[in-house]
This record gives structure tokens, sequence and C-alpha cells, in this order.
């Protein structure tokens, strides 16, 4: 509290002591002028309640002489008595005594005199109480308040004489600390002035240092002592810097931002300042205060992230809670194909695809009302020149530095994964071709295991045996054919089983039917084999029954010919030259060509009706071979209920016994099915031709990516052969930075399932899966990378829920970080060598592979130290599998082993060619049998 004045101490306890004096007289006549009031108070009370008394029992003898009734002069007699002993107080008591008394005489003699004049008494006798009632009361009234004006005058005497009192002595008591207290708080100014982290420099108008805390002598070099006095303009390196701190003086009076400094010893440093102009109580300028920290590490920060934001090839954007993008790297302009400006400020909306938008929208909507700190996300954005291009984002909330609670925008780190997408859509699409054909097609197509349980079944194969879903699951195939016939397919597959031949054999079956009837089927059978012992059959079957029956009424009749042509669904006539008529038309004319038999005449008829325009010189041209007595067969379009129908026209010449040809026989056939086939398949072929070149290509920048690396770590090589053009073997092999900003290796060799276009194609998907598991900030380790590819496989290759494609992926997958000697490990069905002192130790993987599994386990992950000499090598089975040497064996792990400590020595270059020669030597005259990948990295 801040005191107006200050006083001597004994003064002030002289003067509290007279004010609290007087206070306390004054309260003294208060209180004793109080307590007389209070003994009036009283005699007026006791009136009050006489009169009262007096005015209730005359009232009632009043009311009982009304009515008749004998009064009660009691009451009233007491009332006198009490009265008597007031009546020389009060003259007005007196007179009332007076009255009460000339009533009671009257009432003695009550039976002898009239009512009314003692009716008249009593009516007085009430009036002049009730007056005197009223005015007791009004000065009872003011007796009361003349006591609450007292007794508050007397408190306010007392607060006022403590207060006078209280202010006085501390008056007093603030005059003897005041000086203390100065000295305590320049001494605590001083030690908060010298101990601050920050530089804090003082000046005078003039300019001059007058004040320079330790923080200062420490960042500039300077003593206090060699500054003082001398400007503060030698502190800065740019005149440009110091000029605009004067000039932002003049016009704001302060200034903020980064500037330039100098030390004593002539080194720079970039540091913020905070500096403002100083005035006295007079308003007049005294100086300047400025307040700086050294920031030139926290610039280089910013400049190294800006060089990292500015060199990585992930788009990185941030985005306010708008969705309007505040800022994106050089990746993301190129990639997209937008200037800098065309970007910042504008809704991130107008750059994901339309298709896309509203899901976008949603999900991450969805990821700010669960306030989800971190999402990924598949979608395409549009470039500039108008492409669609698909990315995966890693999107961050970004929270508010004042409260986490809250966010301010997102971050989101974007990769172009368009390839993979498309490659996964193509496989999707090939799939779809597959069931497509497989569900469309007139064949019966099934697949059942060892057993004759049936696995699956086509459209086809319910429909023309009448069997339901459910009835399917419980159908036996074996059960569906005569016994011997049972016996004959069991034997069959037993044959193909222990051949393990991927030829297919054909058998005729008859097969019941749910009605009972029976089908002729020409059946192609086949093995798969899933595993080293699991294997499922495939049965491609073709109704043949009525071939069969038509086969047998051959040789018979003319009526046995129509039967034969009415059986089957091709189009068979007679026709005669000479008249242009048919002669004989099959009834699958309606079939083939919407028409009964007997609407078509003649061959220009059917030109004219159904032949497709591009078509018919070609079918004229092959016409006239007819007379030259050529065969004629052709293949051409039809238009059949605006539906474009492909033909199958075969024409023969009948001779008579002249050998003059008098008719002509021909067979028309539906062929769309089988023309639309080709189409597919010739489409497919050529996708096929496309994804085997881009696995090429992938191959090829496997080895580029490894040469590039290579020229920064000469101890590391890679020893690739594929056994085919296209490899189920892959290798990764790329320097990376981990969450910690830490430089790390990612080395990785993996094995697919086969050899081949089939396990090269495989091999791409997990190839992609695998670098894009390390932008999920869900992977913190390899063993968390293959679990992240084995659930994107499942999701790919799971076609139901009980049925999954057995592809999968062998893999060693190890981290590798060269300034902490430190390496991370996790396997799937494939090991990691050691090789340390001439001693090789084998870190096995898990036993299981990156796909489905029986029974799933999660991967283990392995951290080991490394050691200057170590060699860690990571190898496919294809290289210790083969066979060769002089009893044509396997080459084997151990004798592997063995070979790698002979040239454990050598660098890495010679290792390499020192492997290639001896997997070569060991191969001979062998064909290799699997692909081959070996890498190794010294330490």
């Amino acid at each position: 509290m801040k005191i107006p004045f200050q006083i001597n101490g004994r003064l002030a306890l002289i003067l509290a002591s007279l004010v609290s004096i007087v206070f306390i007289g004054i309260s003294a006549y208060l209180i004793i002028s109080v307590g007389k009031l209070e003994e009036e108070a009283e005699l007026h009370s006791e009136d009050i309640r006489l009169l009262n008394a007096i005015q209730n029992s005359s009232f009632n003898v009043y009311s009982s002489l009304n009515e008749g009734s004998v009064p009660d002069w009691d009451a009233l007699s007491d009332a006198y008595d009490k009265l008597a002993d007031q009546t020389l107080r009060d003259e007005e008591l007196e007179t009332l005594t007076d009255m009460i008394l000339e009533i009671k005489v009257i009432a003695d003699r009550r039976r002898k005199v009239d009512i009314e004049p003692l009716k008249e008494k009593l009516a007085k006798l009430i009036h002049y109480s009730n007056d005197l009632l009223e005015e007791n009361r009004s000065r009872l009234n003011v007796i009361n308040m003349k006591q609450d004006e007292y007794w508050s005058l007397t408190i306010l005497c007392l607060i006022f004489a403590c207060i006078i009192s209280l202010v006085l002595i501390y008056s007093s008591y603030s005059s003897s600390k005041s000086n203390r207290l100065l000295l305590e708080v320049k001494n605590r100014n001083s030690r908060i002035f010298n101990q601050a982290l920050n530089c804090i420099i003082i000046s005078d108008v003039n300019g001059r240092i007058t004040e320079f805390n330790t923080a200062a002598e420490k960042l500039f070099g300077y003593t206090n002592e060699e500054v003082m006095g001398k400007p503060f303009d030698s502190l800065f390196k740019s005149k440009s810097d110091l000029k605009r701190v004067k000039e932002s003086f003049e016009e704001e009076g302060q200034f903020m931002g980064e500037i330039v400094n100098q030390r004593k010893d002539g080194t720079e440093f970039v540091s913020f300042l905070s500096a403002n102009l100083l005035y006295d109580s007079e308003g007049n300028q005294s100086g300047s205060i400025g307040i700086s920290r050294d920031i030139t590490k926290q610039k280089e920060k910013e400049q190294e992230y800006e060089n990292i934001l500015d060199n990585a090839t992930d788009i990185i954007l941030t985005t306010d809670l708008k969705g309007d993008c505040t800022f994106i790297n050089d990746a993301g302009r190129v990639q997209l194909g937008y200037q800098y400006r065309e970007m910042i400020g504008k809704s991130i909306k107008h750059f994901i695809y339309d298709e896309d938008l509203a899901d976008v929208i949603a999900f991450y909507q969805h990821q700010f009302e669960q306030k989800t700190p971190e999402t990924y996300l598949e979608f395409r954005v549009k470039k500039k020149n108008g492409d669609v291009i698909w990315v995966g984002q890693i999107a961050k909330l970004l929270p508010s530095p004042t409260n986490k609670s809250h966010f301010m925008g997102v971050q989101g780190i974007i990769r172009n994964i368009d390839e993979r997408k498309r490659a996964q859509n193509k496989l999707r699409k090939r799939e779809a071709s597959y069931r497509e054909l497989f569900e469309n097609t007139s064949e019966l197509i099934h697949s059942m295991d060892q057993k004759g349980n049936l696995l699956f079944c086509n459209e086809s194969w319910k429909e023309n045996l009448a069997y339901s879903e459910a009835e399917v699951e419980k159908i036996n195939f074996f059960e569906l054919v005569s016994n011997a016939q049972a016996d004959e397919l069991k034997s069959l597959i037993e044959e193909l089983h222990e051949e393990k031949s991927k030829d297919e054999r054909s058998i005729k079956l008859s097969v019941k039917a749910k009605d009972g009837s029976e089908l002729k089927l020409d059946a192609v059978v086949s093995e798969a084999q899933n595993g080293e012992e699991s294997s499922t059959i495939q049965m491609f079957m073709r109704d043949a029954t009525e071939e069969v029956q038509v086969k047998e009424e051959l040789g018979k009749t003319e009526a046995n010919l129509k039967l034969l042509t009415e059986s089957i669904d091709d189009l068979f006539y007679l026709w005669n030259k000479e008249k242009d008529e048919y002669e004989y038309i099959s009834k699958s004319c309606k079939k083939i060509l919407g028409l009964p038999p007997n609407k078509l005449k003649r061959a220009h008829e059917f030109e004219d009706k159904f032949l497709h325009p591009k078509d018919l010189p070609t079918y004229q041209s092959a016409r006239k071979k007819l007379d030259k007595g050529e065969n004629f067969d052709l293949d051409y379009r039809i238009i059949v209920n605006d539906e474009v129908k492909w033909i199958n026209e075969k024409i023969f010449p009948i001779k008579n016994s002249k050998g003059k040809v008098h008719l002509h026989s021909g067979v028309m056939r539906d062929i769309s099915q089988t023309v639309n086939s080709i189409e597919t398949i010739e489409q497919q072929t050529a996708e096929i031709g496309k994804s085997l070149s881009y696995a090429e290509r992938m191959q090829e920048n496997m080895i580029i990516e490894l040469k590039q690396l290579r020229q920064e770590m000469p101890g590391m090589y890679v020893f690739f052969q594929p056994k085919e053009k296209i490899s189920g073997d892959f290798f990764i092999a790329e320097k990376m930075t981990n969450r910690s900003n830490e430089d790390i290796i990612l080395l990785a060799v993996a094995d697919c399932t086969g050899n081949g276009v089939p396990a090269g194609m495989l091999s791409f998907l997990c190839n992609s899966l695998l670098k894009e598991s390390f932008l999920s900030s869900e992977v913190q380790s390899p063993a968390d990378a293959l679990e992240y590819v084995r659930e994107r496989l499942l999701s790919l290759f799971k076609f139901h829920e009980s049925e999954y494609v057995y592809d999968a992926m062998h893999i060693s997958l190890c981290l590798i970080n060269p300034e902490k000697s430190e390496l991370e490990f996790a396997g799937a069905v494939q090991p990691l060598f050691l090789l340390r002192n001439e001693q090789i130790m084998e870190i096995k993987g898990s036993r299981q592979h990156v796909g489905y599994n029986y029974k799933t386990e999660p991967f283990k992950n392995h951290k080991l130290t490394l050691n200057v000499g170590d060699s860690i090598y990571l190898f496919t089975d294809g290289f210790y599998t083969q066979f060769g040497g002089e009893d044509g064996k396997k080459l084997l792990k151990r004798r592997m082993m063995d070979f790698l400590l002979t040239i454990s020595h050598l660098e890495a270059k010679e290792q390499k060619q020192k492997l290639s020669e001896f997997f070569s030597e060991w191969m001979g005259n062998y064909d290799q049998i699997d692909d081959v990948t070996v890498a190794c990295y010294q330490v």
C-alpha cells in the first residue's frame, strides 16, 4: 500500500493517543445518553401496557352493557389499582385515574341508576385512553430512533479512532522500513539484471552504454568496463540492421526482430533483439533498453529443416483449420506442377480428385472430431496438367503452442503411390476378368480336395446339375459318378500327384444331377500345388450329352440326320443354288438368327437381313468360290435384333451320281463367346507385357540405387542372379532418416513364392508395400514393417472369409545405424549371418512367411551391437539349395558358411567376384533351380 505521507514514529504515537482519547470521550457521552433514553423508553412501555389493559377492560364492560349481560368489573378494578401507583408521575394518568374512579362509583350503584350515563363515561374513557396510547407509542418511537443514532455515532467514533491510530502507526513503521526496502529492491534488481540468461543492454539518450549485464559480457566477449560509455553501434555487424533499429525507434519507439551482431573477436552471430525507448517521470526520453538472445543454432536448425523439406522426394505441406494450404515444399510443386502462389492460401479441396473429395473430407472431419493425432489415407489428386495420380498421405494434427488440446492445422507427408496402385488395380481387373470368364462360360468348372470335397464351383456347374450354394458345400464329387468312374478318377488323381505333373488329363464321366438325370461330360483334370503336402484338384467339364446322343444317331436315315441337326446348337441347312432356295433349315435357326426356319427362304434374304455391312464384300467373295466347287469356311459378323454376333459358316458341295453339284450343305455356328474370349486374352497378354516391362525396370532400379549407395558405402555389395528374366527375389538397399533424424541404412533381401512372371509381380508388390511401411507411424522396427506388409497382403489376396491365396514372401530385413553401430533385424523364414572374429553366428527369423499362415504369430525383432570388422550377410535359399558339385547334391547352408569364412578378409568388390565364381563352379552343367540373392554389409 502506498503511503501519501510519512511522520516521525514518536509523534505518530502521541497523535494516535490524543485522537483515541477524544473519540473515546465522545463515545462515553453517547453511551450515557443511550442509557437515559433506555430508562425513558421503559417508562413509556409500562404506560402503554397499562393503557392497553384499561382500554381492553373498558371495552369489554361497554360491550357487556350493550348486550345486557353482567360486565366484568374485576379487570377494570385491577387496572385501576395498577394505575394508582403511576398517578404522581404523569398528569394524563391522573386524569385517567379520576375517570376510572368515577366509573367505579357509578358501577357500585349499577342496579339503582340508569346504564346510559355509565356507558357514556366508559366511551369517554376508551377514547381518552386510546389518545394516550397513540401519544406514548409516538414518544417511544422517537426515543428508539435517538438510541439508534447514538449507537451508530458511538461505533463510528470508535472505528475512526482505530483507523487513524493504525494509519499513523503504519506510517511510522513504513518510514523506518522504506530505506531498507529500497536497498533490497536495488540489490534484487541487480541480481536479476546480472543473472538473466538473455543479454540486457541499457544506453543513455546519446546511445552510449550505461548498463551491460553478465550474459552480455559472455556473449559479446567484452567486460563491463570496456563497453561503459561507448556507443552501442559497435555491437552491430551490419549497418543496415542498425539503420532498421533506429528507424523503428523513430517511428514506433520500439524494435523487435532478428539482427546480426559482432563479438569482440570479430565473429558474427544471429540474435533476436527486443528493444524500446526509456522515458523519465516527466515523459522525456532518457535512453533505451535492449534484450537479446543468440538464435544462431536455432537458425541453423531451421535452415537444416528447410533443406530437408526442399530436398525431400515426398510432398510435404501444411494447412490451416479451414483446409487452406499454408506451406508446400519444392517436391510438391514439382510433382503437382503448380507454382507456389497457385497453392498458398488456396483450399486443398481444389487439388483432390472429384470422385474422392467427399470421402477425403469425411475422413479428415472424423480425424478432427476424434482428435486422432496421426492417420493414413490413400486418394487421388489432380496435377496442373490434368493428370490424376494416386497418393498416400500421413496427416498429423498440429497442436496449438498454448493449448495442446486445440489444433491449429494439419501437416501432410504425401508419397506418390500411383505406380503401385495402378499395378494393384490391374491385378484386381485381371482377377475380375478371370472370374467373369469362369462365371460366364458354359463349361462346368470346379475345384476339390483329394477326397472329392468341393471347394469351388462356377454358376454353370450349379445350373446344369441343379444344386444350390448350400447343397454344394456338402457334396462329395465321387458320389455323383458311378463307383467304376470314381475309382478311375481317383487313380488318375493319384498319378498326377505322384508324378507332380502340371499336365492335364482327360476323362469321360456320367454325372448325376439333383433330379436323378445323368449328364455326359468330357472332363479335363489337373492338380494345383498349394505347398509341399497340400494340393487341390481342378476340373473343367463340357456337357457332351447332346453330342453323345447325336453320334449314336449318325449313319441312320434322313430323319436321324434331322434329329442330329436339331439336337445341337449349330444351324444346319441344305441350299439349292440353282433355285436359290433352302430345302431344309434346322430348328437352331430360331436361336442363332431369331427367325423360325420357315421364315427364311432364299440366300439373298439372309445377306440383306443379317450380314454386317463391313463383312459383306468378304462374304460375297467367299461365296463365289462355291461356283468352282470349293469348300466355304468363313468367320464373319451378323446383326440380330441390334446385337452383333460372330458366325463361323462352313459350306460343302453335294454332288449327284453324275458328279454334278446340285445341293450345298451348310453349318452355321455362333462363335461370339470364343471371339470375345480371344480379345480378352489378347488384352490381358498386352497388360501382362506392360507389367513385365515395369517389373524389369524395377529390377534395374534396384541395381542403380545400390550403385549410388555403394559410392557412399564401399563396404556393401549384392550378388543378384535371377533364374529367369523376371525374378521372384528382390533386394532393397537404401539410405533413409529415422524418427530421431539419424541416417540409417535399410537392407532387405526377399524371396517371393515361385519364380518368373507370377513371382516377379508379387515381388514388385511386396517391394512397394515394404517401402510404404516405413511411412506409417505404426512402424517402429523391422518386425513392425513385416506385420504391416502381411496385413496388406492378406487384405489384397483374400477372396472369401475362409479362402486365401497362399502367395507369400520370405525375407531378411534389417536397419543399420552406422553412427551408433547398431542393427535391428527381423526375418520371415530367412536368417541373418553375423561374421565376427572368424566365426559365423546364425540369427534365425520367425518360422512363418509374410502372407497367410494357419497360425499367425508376431514377428520377432532382434537388436545387435556391431563391432569394427563385422560382416552381415542376408540371402535367399536359392544359393544354398542349388544342385551341383561332383555328386549333383545341394550346396547346403554349412558349405556356404565355410566358403564365406574363406573370403571374409577380402574387400566387398573382391568378395562379390569370388562368390559369383564359386556359385558358377558349383552349378557346373546343372540348371539353375531358383533365383539367387546374397547381400553383404561390412562394418
